[in-house]
């Protein structure tokens, strides 16, 4: 006996070389916006991830994202020789050549650091209380790093710290 779902089209099997009602075709589905512009974010035809430069920027160790995003609109960055000032236009490193202040970007070296966290200090990059935090315990001069999940304050213990997104 067929469920209510099922009997509604929901979930059933479909017959061999029948497609479901409501799914496009394979043609029809394409990571476009409504002008024909990349969405950020969507795949391209060889499966490479299209996002905005200034994401670009701030993934691969740069600088933060909101510090590319003023560098990208005070018109630092170009992205295959063209000038661009916004921070949301959709390219990928390895198919276009985008650079900053003329220098190509390049991934940055992955770092991987791991801490003892002592008790009484927060596993932050900043806080408005002016407590402690475990990035005033990081040796000068460190990449730009984040923790690998939280300690509450008063625990003590292990702490990885990356720079590593994926």
């Amino acid at each position: 006996m067929a469920t209510h779902r099922q009997a509604r089209g929901h979930g059933a099997r479909a017959a061999p070389g029948h497609k479901p009602r409501n799914s496009p075709a394979p043609s029809a589905r394409r990571p476009w916006g409504a002008r024909g512009a990349r969405v950020a974010g969507t795949a391209t035809g060889d499966g490479r991830l299209v996002h905005g430069v200034a994401r670009w920027m701030a993934k691969y160790g740069l600088m933060s994202r909101s510090e590319a995003e003023r560098s990208v609109a005070a018109g630092r960055v170009s992205v295959n020789g063209k000038v661009t000032t916004n921070p949301d236009r959709p390219c990928h490193p390895e198919r276009d050549k985008i650079t900053v202040d003329g220098k190509p970007l390049r991934p940055a070296r992955r770092v991987f650091l791991a801490m003892h966290k002592p008790a009484g200090c927060i596993t932050a990059a900043s806080d408005p209380g002016d407590r402690p935090t475990v990035h005033d315990l990081l040796p000068p001069g460190t990449a730009r790093v984040q923790a690998v999940g939280r300690l509450d304050l008063d625990t003590s213990g292990l702490l990885l710290f990356t720079n590593d997104s994926e």
